[in-house]
Formats: structure tokens, C-alpha cells, sequence
């Protein structure tokens, strides 16, 4: 998957590039059984209805995230990352 050029500065985009690489290689094996039980609370009825569905709309969504620091604020791996996701989105 090609992804999009980070901004920020030099040293942001080096460092974010290293943990943008580590946080999607871990959404292949990643359980989300955790996660998604917070979708039981969610403010949006389609992801209340189709858990999969937010997903689907959240490794869309951090796929094209081009802020570098998004990137480093949630550099705690994808739980944090999809947490912070649900937040942005207005969902819990």
C-alpha cells in the first residue's frame, strides 16, 4: 500500500515514519475483540450496528493520516491510535 508523505519537519517525519511502519504492520495480527467492545458505547449507530465497519473506516482513516505528529502523540501502538480515532471521530 503506498502511502501518503508525512508532514512536518525532518525530524518529525523520520521519526513518524518509524512508528506509522510499526502501527500498521501490527493491524494484521491485531485482536480486536478489546476494541471493538467499545463500539457498544459508540455515538454513531452504524458502528454500533457493523463493529467492522468501523474498522474498515478506521485503517482507511489512519492510512492517509499525513500529520507527523499525529504519528509521535500516539506512538503507544494501534489500541491508543484506534482509541484517539473514536475521540476524533465524535464516536464515545
Amino acid at each position: 500500500m503506498e502511502l501518503a508523505q508525512l508532514k512536518g519537519s525532518e525530524k518529525q517525519i523520520a521519526w513518524a515514519e518509524k512508528i506509522r511502519n510499526t502501527i500498521l504492520a501490527q493491524i494484521d495480527g491485531y485482536d480486536t475483540t478489546s476494541s471493538l467492545k467499545l463500539l457498544h458505547f459508540c455515538n454513531i449507530p452504524e458502528y454500533r450496528q457493523d463493529p467492522g465497519l468501523a474498522w474498515a473506516q478506521f485503517i482507511t482513516d489512519i492510512s492517509n493520516e499525513t500529520k507527523a505528529a499525529f504519528w509521535i502523540n500516539n506512538r503507544n501502538g494501534l489500541k491508543t491510535v484506534f482509541n484517539e480515532w473514536l475521540i476524533i471521530k465524535n464516536a464515545i
